[in-house]
């Protein structure tokens, strides 16, 4: 009887432990020039888990390069935190600034430009997103302005129905009636119904002294790349371990020691709002923009690359992405395209979710190819 009350009491503790550690609670979040926010956690997580909760935040981004610090102490990102014996609900979580390499400092730049990129229907149409899911194609106008309220509104909607047949709702437009002059193409486009995002740079590209040589390697030179501010100023910046700073490169003249006026910033934007004002206030107002819906950022395995959408002046002449060496499809090697469908042929197909599977690999491969 006795062995029975405890296995019972061992059972209780060992499903209220297991209740406790599923349980959330809130920590404190602050340093590295974040403003400090509270974040929920799990006492199961691991530390690196927790990093990636922190770098999902609107306050971080596009911070990288940081760790979380208690007491002091650098925390393992493989430790767990329930095995943390100081972090209890409330208590404070340092993020601490770590050096950069080159591959990091690379994925810091990429992360810049993902920000800085606008996000419309126009980037939709050449990203593998539906159409269809564009809010300029679902949105509906309001027909309570054409609802009088007076009898003066009603002999003037009266009068006016002869010269607004076309405005009424389910009339096609002119210009895909039988007969029409004109085509439009601008008609096909969706027109963006969100306030555009301001631009913040006029260009930011690798630098003409890129890569740099083997001295300044030494040194701990990583990257050198140019931007054009909105004020018309150009710039020349490092990338290094401490983070990023201004040199005094030109066009015609290498010299790679920081200028006299440039702080070493942790984090590009830091940087960039220090040499540009016109910059600060673009991406204040960038981080302000409202969200988009997620069934408008979820990709679609048919990808829409319309031939009708305006070119992006990022993207013309070069892709950044691929220089830095972060591209997919950036490997020495091309892939064989024959091996891959072989493969995807020859995957089971014997209940319907492994028929399902083999046709996601299928339309996968295919659509890789086409592109």
């Amino acid at each position: 009887m006795k062995d029975k009350v405890k296995r019972g009491d061992q059972r209780t503790s060992a499903a209220d432990m297991k209740q406790e550690d599923d349980a959330s609670f809130p920590v404190k979040i602050q340093g590295a020039g974040v403003e400090p926010f509270e974040l929920q956690v799990h006492g199961f997580w691991l530390v690196q888990e927790a990093m990636m909760a922190v770098f999902g935040r609107e306050e971080v981004c596009p911070r990288s390069s940081l760790s979380l610090a208690l007491s002091g102490m650098t925390l393992d990102p493989l430790t767990e935190l329930q095995s943390l014996k100081n972090l209890r609900p409330g208590a404070t979580l340092c993020l601490v600034e770590e050096s950069y390499s080159l591959r990091s400092a690379r994925v810091h730049l990429a992360r810049v430009l993902e920000l800085l990129r606008a996000v419309g229907p126009n980037n939709a149409l050449t990203e593998g997103r539906s159409p269809s899911l564009l809010d300029s194609l679902t949105h509906t106008h309001s027909t309570d302005s054409n609802v009088p309220s007076k009898g003066k509104g009603l002999k003037r909607s009266s009068s006016n129905t002869k010269t607004e047949p076309a405005n009424q709702e389910g009339v096609p437009p002119e210009y895909i009636l039988p007969g029409a002059s004109e085509r439009p193409l601008l008609a096909i486009l969706p027109h963006n119904t969100r306030p555009e995002v301001p631009s913040s740079l006029q260009d930011l590209s690798l630098s003409c002294w890129n890569p740099p040589p083997g001295h300044r390697k030494l040194q701990g030179d990583f990257l050198y790349f140019t931007l054009v501010t909105l004020e018309g100023r150009k710039c020349d910046i490092t990338s290094c371990p401490r983070g990023f700073f201004l040199n005094r490169s030109t066009v015609g003249v290498f010299d790679p020691r920081p200028a006299s006026s440039s702080p070493v910033s942790h984090c590009l934007t830091d940087l960039l709002s220090h040499i540009s004002p016109a910059f600060k206030q673009a991406l204040t107002t960038l981080r302000a923009r409202p969200q988009l819906p997620p069934v408008e950022v979820m990709l679609t395995p048919y990808c829409t690359l319309s031939w009708l959408g305006p070119p992006s002046a990022s993207h013309s002449h070069r892709n950044p992405l691929s220089r830095l060496g972060l591209d997919q499809h950036s490997g020495a090697q091309a892939p064989d395209w024959n091996e891959e469908l072989q493969a995807a042929r020859d995957l089971p197909q014997g209940s319907m979710e492994e028929r399902l599977q083999r046709d996601r690999a299928l339309l996968q491969v295919h659509t890789s190819h086409s592109l």
